[in-house]
């Protein structure tokens, strides 16, 4: 590769990099928003509900685990747990929670997604500069292999094998996913 398109693309991962931090960052924002939204609900849901004492408190709870969980900015993975222990104790709010951990996990995931692009380039920089005439199928697999290396999840390791042969399937593993 050459001088010019070697730093080309190193501007390209640069903007690349600020762009899916941007992308992140927005995804928050539209989850706190959400967050806000749902405050909104509960308060009207707990003053006009016919739900038992125990839920109410439950769903105060509720406001206030959200609430500490936006102002600290702790992680998705841990509101995540938080809710699904509440939803577990308290059988009358779990219509109430469960979207609100559905759209946590899909936060979640699109950050995720981008934390592994943001890793794919370089993997994709350094392979590029290795193999400057093209690769050999070998070549091609073991840098689809330092692809796979880059992703948490299974659709997009799925993805890298579409269009990379040679590459293993991986054994089928039980869902936690809840939507």
């Amino acid at each position: 590769m050459t001088m010019a398109a070697q730093t080309l693309v190193e501007k390209y991962l640069e903007f690349t990099k600020d762009s899916l931090n941007w992308c992140a960052k927005e995804s928050e924002e539209s989850t706190s928003k959400v967050s806000n939204a749902i405050d909104s609900l509960l308060k009207d849901t707990a003053r006009v509900s016919e739900l038992s004492t125990e839920s109410l408190t439950a769903i105060e709870g509720l406001h206030a685990k959200l609430k500490v969980h936006f102002e600290s900015g702790a992680s998705v993975e841990d509101l995540i747990k938080t809710l699904q222990e509440l939803a577990n104790d308290h059988d009358e709010i779990k219509n109430v929670i469960h979207p609100i951990i559905e759209s946590l996990q899909f936060q979640d995931r699109l950050r995720q997604n981008l934390e592994n692009i943001e890793k794919m380039i370089p993997c994709w920089l350094k392979h590029r500069q290795a193999v400057p005439e093209g690769a050999s199928a070998e070549q091609l697999r073991a840098f689809g292999e330092n692809l796979l290396n880059c992703t948490t999840m299974k659709e997009e390791r799925d993805y890298v094998r579409g269009h990379i042969d040679g590459l293993k399937e991986e054994e089928e593993k039980e869902s936690v996913m809840l939507f």
